[in-house]
């Protein structure tokens, strides 16, 4: 903006940057105007952006245990697997400078991990996805005894209160009478 007021020129001392000033300078005012429009336009492609990706979050989210993740995740995104193949593919070529530059140098130390992932991801191996609400209804359960035993806990105690409060009203220990002689 300081370059198109006239006022900054890297090449001329005697025009610094810190002297610029662009009060009413129509060519910086342009400049800023661009600047405003383009800001508001990434501002709405943002936050168009983030209401698809909520909504499509929330649709993802609203299934909750009703369905198993698969399914879920079928439905989001179109796949029901999750594989790391992709990420391997991505570094692939890392991978292979990095054996190269290890042969180079005849490096035969181990560097690194060793990945199981070949083995892991193999269609024999998969561990078959648990669909069992046991553990659930057990947990279940459980809370619905202790509120039962909280709750009898409340009745037993408000009777015991009551039947002590009624004893002393009837002038049985009434610890407020006042004897008069």
């Amino acid at each position: 903006m300081c370059i198109a007021a006239g006022q900054f020129d890297p090449t001329d001392p005697n025009k610094p940057l810190y002297r610029c000033d662009i009060y009413q300078s129509t060519d910086a005012g342009d400049i800023m105007e661009y600047l405003r429009y383009r800001s508001y336009l990434k501002m709405m492609t943002f936050i168009l952006l983030i209401s698809l990706f909520d909504v499509r979050y929330r649709e993802l989210l609203k299934a909750g245990l009703s369905k198993p993740w698969r399914d879920t995740l079928l439905n989001a995104i179109g796949v029901s697997e999750l594989d790391a193949s992709a990420v391997i593919d991505y570094f692939a070529p890392l991978s292979d400078y990095i054996d190269k530059q290890l042969a180079e140098n005849n490096e035969t130390q181990f560097i690194g991990w060793k990945s199981t992932y070949k083995t892991m991801y193999n269609e024999s191996n998969r561990p078959i996805p648990v669909s069992d609400n046991t553990v659930p209804i057990i947990v279940g359960c459980v809370l619905a005894g202790l509120v039962v035993i909280v709750i009898i806990a409340y009745f037993v105690g408000r009777s015991r209160n009551r039947k002590k409060h009624s004893k002393n009203l009837h002038g049985h220990e009434n610890p407020s009478a006042i004897t008069l002689e």
